[in-house]
């Protein structure tokens, strides 16, 4: 992927920022580049380089990601609420388009699937799923590989401590504004620690208007469901509604909601491990089920510690009350 000029960056990502808002809705291409304020033709052209698919494709994609949240983790809401909240008018058209997708039904995945649980990732992607396109698209380990790995990376006492006795909250937390700057690849690419370093650099001058500003990172993509190149993350500082000094910087929201948290000390690399704690092991022994809205985190830098090497991290993953 080139790089696109700073402005025009700016702009094509005020249409993503619509489309992620508006899946619900018909999404037309003629109103993605008036937002942008180019010509569809060159909409097109630079959408495809910013974010590696074409208007059409995106848009399928984050609509098949929302529905197999959705499906799998909302056992009680019918298909048909489903396929409308995806942006189907009819139930049928839904079903089709998934299908095609995932090479699996939505009845398959509602009745089988569990999106917040290795242990049903690990039995089914060798069983029901073993021949279909969702296998593909999976990309997590399994529980016993899970273990290991975080064991041998966080170490015994860390691990132990997360495991044995959690300090997970619940908590109902207001809508956030922040500016991000965003990164389009893998979450483990180095190149999104840089742009994190890079983008945090304003926060001081921030903190001069507004001391209660803080360091964001949203996770905008699943990459359970969504191939490593295509995945996002917003880098973010809060501000409040009205703040514009920085005129080609995007503003987004962050939906309020009850989301559960965890605060721990760690490298920043090791985050990945604790979202797997999460949902796998936390979330399915509680009275909550996964929401659709992004999971982010908030950074608190440790005096004299480099972020790579240590950083206060408090988690925050969107949940609501199981129906």
């Amino acid at each position: 992927m080139t790089e696109l000029a700073e402005e025009s960056e700016f702009r094509i990502n005020k249409a993503i920022d619509y489309i992620d808002d508006n899946l619900h809705e018909q999404i037309c291409l003629k109103d993605l580049a008036n937002i942008s304020c180019f010509s569809e033709f060159h909409f097109h052209r630079l959408f495809k380089e910013l974010t590696g698919q074409p208007p059409g494709s995106f848009i399928k994609r984050l609509r098949m990601k929302k529905a197999i949240i959705l499906l799998s983790g909302k056992k009680s809401l019918p298909i048909s609420s489903i396929s409308e909240l995806c942006g189907y008018s009819t139930t049928s058209n839904f079903s089709k388009t998934f299908s095609d997708y995932y090479g699996t039904s939505p009845s398959t995945i509602k009745n089988s699937f569990h999106a917040n649980n290795i242990k049903d990732y690990n039995a089914l992607i060798h069983n029901d799923f073993a021949d279909s396109k969702l296998k593909e698209k999976m990309n997590c380990e399994s529980l016993s590989r899970y273990h290991n790995n975080c064991r041998d990376l966080i170490g015994n006492e860390l691990f132990d401590k997360i495991l044995l006795n959690p300090d997970i909250q619940t908590e109902k937390v207001d809508s956030l504004t922040y500016m991000y700057s965003r990164h389009f690849g893998s979450y483990n690419d180095k190149s999104l620690f840089q742009q994190m370093v890079k983008h945090f650099s304003y926060i001081q001058e921030v903190q001069k208007k507004h001391p209660s500003a803080s360091k964001l990172a949203v996770f905008l993509d699943c990459p359970n469901f969504t191939p490593n190149m295509l995945c996002r993350c917003d880098a973010g500082i809060t501000l409040p509604d009205d703040f514009d000094d920085y005129k080609l910087i995007g503003k987004r929201k962050i939906a309020s909601g009850l989301y559960a948290t965890l605060s721990l000390e760690l490298p920043l690399k090791l985050g990945r491990y604790i979202w797997c704690f999460l949902r796998a092991e936390w979330l399915v022994n509680t009275s909550y089920e996964v929401d659709d809205r992004p999971s982010f985190c908030e950074y608190t830098p440790i005096p004299d510690a480099p972020m790579s090497e240590k950083i206060n991290i408090k988690f925050f993953m969107p949940v609501s009350v199981r129906s």
